[in-house]
């Protein structure tokens, strides 16, 4: 009887070791998938915070860019689009003051305003009682259509609304 309770208690002891060891490499598996999921959702899989200039126009002295700027990720990643307006001073482009968003911050898809046809109207005059005014129409959505135009003007020595 003491043979018995012996072999039991090794082929017992066996089977925990077995267990234990599949129990082990499963876990190992999963930290290696968790841990590659991790490190490619912080290597940037989505790139927010990326920058693309997405027309530029120049005249007379005076140049102008538009430029989005991912704000989020996803399946429909969304973007702000800012404008700037420089003038040329001793050979060097110098901004009249700061860059203006055109519409809302995170107000446009990525995907559509840095696309091909992204953007409608990028138009500048020149002379007149303001060095330069701006006007610019992004497409919206292929479904939507362009937006509503958005002017600029540059007034006491920057880049104004309006």
């Amino acid at each position: 009887m003491g043979t018995r309770i012996r072999r039991a208690m090794r082929s017992v002891g066996r089977r925990l070791r077995v267990i234990a060891l599949t129990g082990s490499v499963v876990g190992a598996v999963l930290a290696t998938v968790a841990l590659g999921t991790s490190a490619q959702a912080s290597t940037g899989a989505t790139q927010v915070g990326r920058s693309e200039t997405i027309a530029q126009l120049t005249s007379d002295g005076l140049r102008a860019t538009m430029t989005a700027h991912e704000t989020s990720g996803g399946q429909a990643p969304t973007a702000t689009v800012q404008v700037a307006a420089y003038h040329r001073s001793d050979g060097t482009w110098v901004r009249y003051g700061r860059p203006l968003v055109v519409g809302r911050r995170s107000g446009w898809f990525w995907k559509v305003v840095t696309g091909r046809f992204g953007v409608e109207q990028f138009s500048a005059v020149t002379g007149g009682v303001h060095p330069l005014r701006l006007t610019v129409r992004l497409l919206v959505s292929a479904a939507v259509g362009p937006s509503a135009p958005f002017r600029f003007a540059v007034a006491g020595g920057r880049l104004v609304a309006g």
